[in-house]
């Protein structure tokens, strides 16, 4: 993405963007029209879900509850446990820390239940797991929404299962994951099991828009904060932050049985894993291993140890894979490569000027990540960056279009570092005025009929957005153009449209379809195509790449450009 850049660019073009504070808020969780049955104590909590009555919405009173025991979620349907406050730091279920012998420690154990919802509730200081997803009692919609899981000793949602029974359909989502302790080198696997999510048997989940900080073994082993393996089928993580962890995400185990391996099992299948910024201390940010129809795209991934050397993306050598693709993703730090891996546009290496504010997590771009602006290839399945920004007809490698504009900072994180970037600032500028929507001057209208023209006489065809009928914008193909109009194709059926009937936002709709990689002239019309419609933040970035692009185009003449628009 060529927009929404800061004015401050134009001052700085060698700094960084400016650091975006991590704590992103979630959507209010709504639950269904259900009868209410509030909760106070901790007896209450301990034999509320047992073989409960269907459709109930279970609200707990904020306030501490101290957990000895498992609470159990058995033989049961349509249940909602949520906080009372949106806030799930006002309703926290607490153990009693990293103590007794492995496999005690209090935690919710589904079996045999469905449609089981948790929103708005921190769950913290156990030994073993927060929650515990058993699918061989053949679960099926569970969900995670907005809870917190701190200081879990072993898994902070694990779920277990087989080749015979999956737990389908859910989702753990907007949630964060953190640790502020490392487990004693006498815990299982010297100290290196722990991570937040493990779980097998899943069919049809959901893993997005989640915080992983801090998760860490005694000797920088800990397992993957996504963990999934062993008979996991169309599963799709995307927009979820790993930050400062030993590893990132992980599908498939590479210490497969003997009977699975036999057996033909895959660990991981119809996989989509995206937008996912991921800062690693020690190994791989994604790790694949025994996986089929596996599509890693347009991740960021950062190594703060070793980048030179260390894995980045790790296909597993002696594990099984078939067509697992990599396409448009940014890693500071190596590929291990496996037969199996097919390799689409991605850039591995020394990519740590790339990246605003590894330390803290923020893998946007900075112009000097010019090898990753405009390399990627469109794909039909990643339509939007890790804000939700719309990616461009040439996306940028990496979860970030360049200059994409952040999305809103509501708090401050509540683990992991936060200091400021030693790549570099920038120091603030005050934003020009956003403009009312006004007519673009016909002059400028020229230069992209101009360039429209052209472009299509040199055999170009791109496709435009253009609102030809009503006032919703359509995918159109340009198939030709002359003095008196463009030929459009509408659903393949050719169609004339003379330049009188286009409305004002196809101006901006056809300068970006001829938009050209390095083109500077064409980032001016564009911004002042975008200016007049209104979109200040826009033109900005269009502004800026002008300069970057074109030694001709000067600050002071943008400026003046601006200043008679107005």
């Amino acid at each position: 993405m060529m927009h929404r850049l800061h004015w401050s660019l134009l001052l700085a073009l060698g700094a960084v963007l400016p650091l975006h504070t991590w704590g992103r808020e979630a959507p209010p969780f709504q639950p269904p029209p259900w009868p209410v049955k509030r909760i106070a104590t901790v007896a209450e909590l301990n034999k509320a879900f047992d073989r409960a009555k269907p459709n109930q919405v279970f609200v707990l009173a904020p306030g501490t509850y101290a957990l000895s025991e498992v609470i159990l979620v058995r033989d049961t349907s349509n249940l909602v446990i949520m906080g009372g406050d949106p806030d799930p730091s006002k309703t926290v279920l607490r153990g009693p820390g990293w103590v007794g012998e492995h496999g005690g420690g209090p935690h919710f154990n589904l079996i045999g239940a469905s449609g089981i919802s948790f929103a708005n509730i921190t769950m913290e200081e156990t030994r073993t797991y927060g929650i515990k997803v058993s699918a061989e009692g053949h679960l099926n919609d569970i969900h995670v929404y907005n809870c917190r899981f701190k200081n879990i000793g072993v898994r902070a949602i694990k779920g277990s299962g087989g080749s015979k029974a999956l737990a389908k359909g859910g989702s753990i989502r907007w949630c964060k994951f953190s640790c502020d302790r490392i487990p004693p080198r006498d815990w299982l696997f010297d100290g290196n099991y722990i991570t937040a999510i493990d779980m097998m048997a899943l069919d049809g989940w959901t893993i997005s828009d989640n915080e992983f900080r801090d998760l860490k073994g005694a000797s920088g082993e800990a397992r993957a904060a996504i963990f999934l393996w062993v008979n996991c089928k169309r599963v799709t993580i995307e927009r979820n932050l790993i930050l400062n962890c030993d590893r990132g995400i992980g599908v498939g185990n590479p210490h497969i049985t003997a009977e699975d391996k036999a057996a033909g099992m895959w660990h991981a299948e119809e996989f989509e894993i995206r937008n996912n910024a991921i800062v690693t201390s020690v190994d791989a940010g994604i790790e694949i291993s025994w996986a089929r129809d596996v599509r890693v795209s347009h991740n960021s991934i950062c190594r703060l140890k070793d980048a030179e050397n260390g894995r980045g993306i790790r296909g597993v050598t002696g594990s099984r894979l078939e067509k697992v693709v990599l396409a448009n993703n940014l890693v500071h730090g190596k590929l291990w490569d496996a037969p199996g891996l097919e390799q689409r546009t991605n850039l591995f290496g020394n990519c740590a000027g790339c990246f605003a504010n590894p330390e803290s997590g923020d893998l946007r771009l900075t112009p000097q990540a010019a090898a990753a602006v405009n390399k990627g290839q469109p794909l039909e399945e990643v339509k939007e960056d890790f804000d939700g920004n719309a990616r461009d007809p040439m996306p940028d490698l990496g979860a970030w279009e360049f200059g994409a504009k952040p999305a809103p900072s509501v708090a401050a994180p509540a683990t992991g570092p936060s200091k400021p970037s030693e790549l570099g600032k920038v120091a603030a500028a005050p934003q020009p005025a956003a403009p009312e929507p006004q007519a673009l001057p016909e002059a400028w209208k020229e230069k992209i009929r101009a360039r429209v023209i052209q472009a299509l006489k040199d055999g170009a065809r791109p496709k435009a957005y253009l609102t030809l009928f009503g006032n919703k914008p359509e995918s159109v193909r340009l198939a030709g153009a002359d003095a008196k109009g463009l030929k459009v194709e509408v659903q393949g059926n050719p169609m004339p449209w003379s330049w009188t009937q286009l409305k004002e936002p196809d101006w901006p709709a056809l300068a970006t379809a001829v938009l050209g990689e390095n083109d500077g002239q064409g980032h001016l019309t564009l911004g002042v195509a975008l200016y007049c419609a209104g979109k200040s933040d826009e033109a900005e970035g269009h502004f800026a790449q002008a300069i970057l692009r074109d030694a001709k185009i000067k600050r002071e003449d943008v400026e003046r450009i601006v200043k008679e628009l107005r």
